[in-house]
């Protein structure tokens, strides 16, 4: 080591030649570095790119779907309103039995008895419904009879339904159920 050295300071360009290779392989060493630097912060700015992309394209999927959803759920909300608003309220069966009423009179059929015969509570999609079933019996001919039941399941559409007829022609009485649908208010949430 003594020989190079001495023969490195006998003579001074040695010595910049030396202090040349020496600066330019730091130099090397730090471009390499920097060129490395440069490389990765272009990865990281492409990752940086596509994540910003694919999260801007997860918002879009999560709006369209939150709006679909939202539409879903206001569509159902309407059908549930809209069976609600068909089926009367428990506790005035006189809304379905005035017009009901008022068809006997107009059919000719002398009513003799209206009693309530059974209740059931029945779980449905829109809640629990409320069916109350009477018996009627009336005073006619076949004809006001057989129409004045026709009347009555026309008059009450899907809440109001007629059942278990029976005819005596003979002494001109009809007798027949008569169903009424309602909301249980009170046992639906």
């Amino acid at each position: 080591m003594k020989r190079v050295t001495s023969w490195i300071l006998k003579n001074p360009t040695r010595i910049a030649l030396l202090l040349g290779l020496i600066l330019g392989a730091v130099h090397a060493s730090l471009l390499g570095g920097m060129l490395l630097r440069r490389s990765h912060i272009r990865d990281l700015r492409f990752q940086v790119d596509s994540l910003e992309a694919n999260l801007t394209e997860l918002r879009q999927i999560e709006d369209a779907t939150l709006a679909a959803l939202q539409q879903e759920l206001e569509a159902t909300q309407a059908r549930a309103a809209e069976l609600e608003a068909s089926f009367p309220e428990i506790g005035q069966p006189m809304v379905l039995f005035e017009p009901a009423f008022d068809k006997a009179r107009q059919r000719g059929v002398h009513l003799r008895r209206v009693e309530r015969i059974a209740e059931e509570l029945e779980d449905t999609e829109v809640g629990k419904l409320h069916f109350v079933t009477y018996a009627v019996e009336g005073e006619a001919d076949l004809q006001s009879c057989l129409a004045l039941m026709g009347d009555l399941e026309a008059l009450g559409l899907q809440t109001l339904q007629v059942d278990r007829a029976r005819l005596e022609a003979s002494g001109l009485i009809c007798s027949f159920d008569v169903v009424a649908a309602g909301l249980d208010l009170a046992a639906t949430p």
